[in-house]
């Protein structure tokens, strides 16, 4: 389902600890890495023996469903970028989630054997988030497995420089894209995904407002997420679309992204938005299918009292004719 459930805990006997690194005063760590910095896939000179980290991961992406929940986090959340200037295989992926919805940071995390840093601005409106990194062997065969499931045109970019770099002919590189599935819309609703229920007041009258929704300004992801949609008899609302200002910290990060900052300071962010249905019966096929692959808890939650809240009505009216 996208987890490392009871069937794959032998793909990772002992996959080390994970070491958190907090800033701004607050320095607990909580867990130490195994495995530390990696150069190399393999463990000696010779380039026989593969490392153990790496046959764990190999394990767990046997998985297809696996390979599509990371890469919708990755055309989501997940940011892929180089490290060092000019310096050959240091491309580093990162995974950057607020705390209260950090499961899939601390599964990152683990399957990687990576660092965890909090990042709190000390904003009172800001939540504290989790991030973590991987670079170097970690990044390139995160990649790997991943790039038949990625559909951002930016993201699949970036994965074919780090590949290419990394020694990977192009057979490897330019693989077709594999259909959209409900993994990749777990993974990519779990990074930028929303399931309401909220309670509006309308005069001296009181409904319960249910929403879902995917948002997202790359028409190159929302155009085919639609289309998966439509293949499964979804409508949808308006596209709601709308101006979003893009971080100006992310986009001067590297040469590239300062340009396309400079080009454009605004992005048009659009929502796929899904038509509850009559009495919301399609919210609840929709969240059948979504609330075994998703991760984090407080969606997963929305979601279970969505459904309860309408199968309850429905039998209440059953009951009185």
């Amino acid at each position: 389902m996208g987890k490392i459930d009871k069937d794959q805990l032998e793909l990772f006997p002992d996959i080390g600890k994970v070491k958190v690194k907090l800033t701004n005063t607050v320095r607990t760590k909580v867990r130490i890495s195994k495995y530390g910095k990696m150069n190399s896939i393999f463990i000696d000179k010779l380039g026989e023996t593969v490392h153990p980290l790496i046959e764990r991961i190999k394990g767990y992406f046997l998985n297809e469903r696996n390979k599509a929940y990371w890469a919708g986090m990755m055309d989501g959340d997940a940011s892929i970028y180089r490290g060092e200037p000019n310096k050959l295989n240091n491309w580093q992926v990162c995974l950057d989630l607020k705390q209260s919805a950090a499961e899939p940071v601390f599964e990152f995390a683990e399957l990687f054997d990576s660092y965890i840093t909090e990042i709190d601005t000390k904003n009172k409106n800001a939540e504290p988030s989790l991030r973590s990194i991987i670079s170097g062997p970690r990044a390139v065969i995160f990649c790997y497995f991943i790039n038949e499931y990625i559909y951002s045109d930016e993201r699949k970019s970036r994965i074919a420089k780090c590949l290419k770099e990394a020694g990977f002919e192009d057979e490897h590189i330019n693989v077709p894209r594999k259909p959209i599935n409900w993994d990749y819309i777990a993974g990519i609703f779990d990074s930028e995904g929303s399931a309401e229920m909220e309670l509006r007041q309308t005069g001296k009258s009181k409904n319960y407002r249910m929403s879902f929704k995917i948002t997202n300004s790359d028409q190159s992801i929302t155009e085919p997420i639609r289309e998966f949609f439509k293949s499964k008899n979804y409508m949808f609302h308006s596209d709601n679309a709308r101006k979003g200002s893009m971080s100006y910290k992310k986009y001067h990060s590297t040469p590239e992204l300062k340009k396309k900052w400079d080009e454009s300071h605004l992005k048009e962010v659009r929502d796929v938005r899904i038509d509850p249905g009559k009495d919301q019966i399609h919210l609840c096929t929709l969240y059948d299918e979504l609330i075994p692959r998703i991760k984090i808890g407080h969606k997963i939650k929305s979601m279970e009292d969505t459904q309860k809240y309408v199968y309850l009505r429905k039998r209440l009216r059953g009951l009185n004719g």
